[in-house]
């Protein structure tokens, strides 16, 4: 009969912890991409940040918000246009504040009864943004955030945004109609904007857009589940925005974490814009039933590639 000693079973033990070890530490290896969801995301420890690279190279944004004020060189606040619909308050700068090393936006619901007031002399659905005062086009975009966990009624959004007419005849507008913007009565809008937007009510996915116009003809816009909820702790949102060269092609790549998550190849961007995070409240993913909640940055950062496609108008 064979018989276990206790050197052996000592040994084995070992054998056993390493392998069960070594199983938990390794993520599987997926890289996700055009048509294709990502379901085993490797989060990162939410206690250490991963290596984000040279925060000096040419044209490097970065801001770890370590101070006691908005630094206004790099950012603006608020914005009185309301999207979606036209019952809430705007993006207030006076909800937006630096504490403990964090930016915090601040955003109130319909369940808002204390005395802060918004644009419009509304109380209620006022949310919060920061935007770059610099424009910037094709490159890595990346925030360190805790989006906000009210279930309902608000989009946690990072974005690029340029928006302007142009007149049939300018230099613009033939170059719009080329990318495939829609003429309108001797004008075209250029509404060039990358989305990467997160909402609930169960934060397992988000919704992620391009945009060259103002009109669904000239956007694309898909959901990408990543099979957990994302509440409750820090992750990175990242795009990288490529709007062509001799090396790479027009797209827009988003990673969650590190992940591949999805990529678009149709409608994509060209002309610089300001990148904004915030919170804001639409009208289709229902209604805003709480009081007041948050979103947390931690850091941003934006590497521009400085590609040929590049636009600054």
């Amino acid at each position: 009969m064979f018989t276990i000693t206790k050197k052996m079973a000592l040994f084995l033990s070992i054998i056993i912890f390493f392998f069960l070890f070594f199983q938990c530490a390794t993520v599987p290896e997926e890289k996700g991409g055009k048509g294709e969801s990502g379901k085993k995301t490797a989060f990162f420890d939410d206690k250490s940040d991963p290596d984000i690279g040279d925060t000096n190279a040419k044209g490097v944004f970065y801001d770890t918000f370590n101070s006691e004020e908005l630094d206004k060189g790099k950012w603006t606040t608020g914005y009185l246009k309301r999207w979606g619909h036209t019952e809430w308050g705007g993006l207030h700068p006076g909800l937006v504040k630096l504490t403990n090393g964090m930016a915090v936006l601040e955003v109130h619901g319909d369940m808002y009864e204390g005395d802060f007031t918004g644009y419009y002399g509304t109380k209620k659905r006022v949310g919060a943004v920061i935007a770059t005062k610099d424009r910037f086009a094709s490159g890595r975009y990346e925030v360190k955030a805790m989006i906000c966990p009210e279930p309902e009624g608000i989009f946690n959004a990072f974005w690029t945004f340029y928006y302007r007419k142009y007149r049939k005849g300018t230099k613009e507008y033939e170059r719009g109609i080329e990318q495939g913007n829609v003429e309108r009565g001797g004008y075209i809008i250029k509404n060039h904007e990358i989305d990467f937007e997160i909402f609930g009510p169960d934060f397992t996915s988000d919704l992620m857009t391009t945009w060259i116009g103002d009109t669904m003809n000239e956007s694309v816009s898909v959901e990408a589940d990543w099979g957990t909820d994302i509440r409750d702790r820090y992750h990175i949102f990242r795009f990288d925005w490529h709007t062509g060269s001799k090396k790479e092609k027009q797209r827009v790549d988003f990673y969650l974490d590190g992940k591949l998550v999805y990529t678009l190849e149709e409608m994509i961007p060209t002309v610089a814009g300001q990148f904004w995070c915030g919170i804001w409240f639409p009208n289709w993913v229902g209604e805003p039933k709480f009081d007041t909640g948050y979103m947390y940055i931690d850091w941003v950062k934006i590497t521009p590639f400085f590609e040929e496609g590049d636009e600054l108008e």
